[in-house]
């Protein structure tokens, strides 16, 4: 089955930045290390392909924000070459200037999805930022699992 989410891609990575200290937690599991780190995007900018099955809709999916700022909850395995996976278990929000999400492809559809995000960002703006950390953790993991980190 084809997936419906392709080619996910970062711009403005350069801009990335650690946002305090690193908290590492290893006592709480013998087998794990609980990494918390923040970081600080400026002129972010998020954009995945969408396709849906035999080309009915596609078009791109734009995730932007002024600043972004986050802290990412990753498990690593305690002990060098283990058998266990890198987990990232969480992302959290502390700041969001001016986050967007966008549709392109299918025209006044697209733009119709595009104004309700916009709004529900302004009314109740857990709603949007909880689609991107579905997205955003999905490609972390898989990006993890396909280039193990060299620990």
């Amino acid at each position: 089955m084809r997936q419906v989410l392709q080619n996910p891609r970062l711009y403005n990575a350069s801009k990335t930045m650690l946002h305090g200290l690193i908290s590492v937690d290893c006592a709480s599991d013998p087998k794990l290390v609980k990494l918390r780190i923040g970081v600080s995007n400026v002129d972010y900018v998020f954009l995945y392909d969408y396709v849906f099955p035999g080309y009915l809709a596609y078009g791109i999916i734009a995730i932007t924000s002024d600043y972004f700022g986050q802290f990412f909850y990753v498990e690593v395995p305690a002990e060098a070459r283990s058998e266990e996976r890198t987990l990232v278990k969480d992302i959290e929000f502390y700041r969001s200037d001016d986050f967007k999400i966008s549709f392109s492809g299918l025209g006044p559809v697209t733009r119709l999805l595009s104004t309700a995000l916009w709004a529900a960002y302004r009314l109740a703006p857990q709603v949007p930022l909880q689609l991107y950390k579905a997205l955003a953790i999905r490609v972390i993991q898989a990006y993890i699992d396909e280039n193990p980190l060299p620990i």
